[in-house]
């Protein structure tokens, strides 16, 4: 009986020691999978701030700021590039960190006019530096995440 016992402990320890290890590669290779393609989501928009900053509506408003006719025009602008790179929000703040033009401009929850100062993406970009930010929109409440590279500061005077 003794001998019995110890045998179905053995085979009982065998075999959850079996499956955890097998639950832990699982895991492992489950997050590596979920890693690549958080990495991969990410990375999709790296190169966008880079790409807007070759747009002649975004620089016109900053040139000009007061034109309701450049604001209007990269409003338009900023709205079918969020729609067409399946992104939340595109906006466009000066060097004083306020908001100059936005995809959802006109909707309750614009950020055009709103001043992001305060904002860590907003402090690293006038750092010249790339500002990576995920956090709750200070305006929307949603969680979100930024990605904000400087403009040339020649086209603000």
């Amino acid at each position: 009986p003794a001998c019995w016992l110890a045998l179905v402990l053995f085979t009982y320890y065998w075999s959850f020691q079996a499956s955890l290890e097998r639950l832990h590669k699982e895991s492992a290779q489950q997050l590596d999978f979920y890693a690549a393609s958080l990495s991969s989501t990410l990375g999709r928009h790296e190169h966008l701030p880079e790409i807007l900053a070759q747009e002649a509506r975004l620089t016109e408003v900053l040139m000009q700021p007061d034109s309701p006719e450049r604001q209007a025009a990269a409003n338009r602008y900023l709205s079918v590039v969020a729609r067409s790179a399946h992104i939340g929000t595109a906006f466009l703040l000066d060097s004083r960190g306020l908001t100059l033009a936005a995809s959802n401009a006109g909707t309750p929850q614009s950020f055009v006019g709103h001043l992001y100062t305060f904002r860590p993406y907003y402090q690293e970009a006038m750092m010249g530096r790339t500002g990576h930010f995920y956090g709750v929109g200070a305006t929307t409440g949603v969680k979100n995440r930024k990605l904000v590279e400087q403009l040339l500061e020649e086209y603000e005077g």
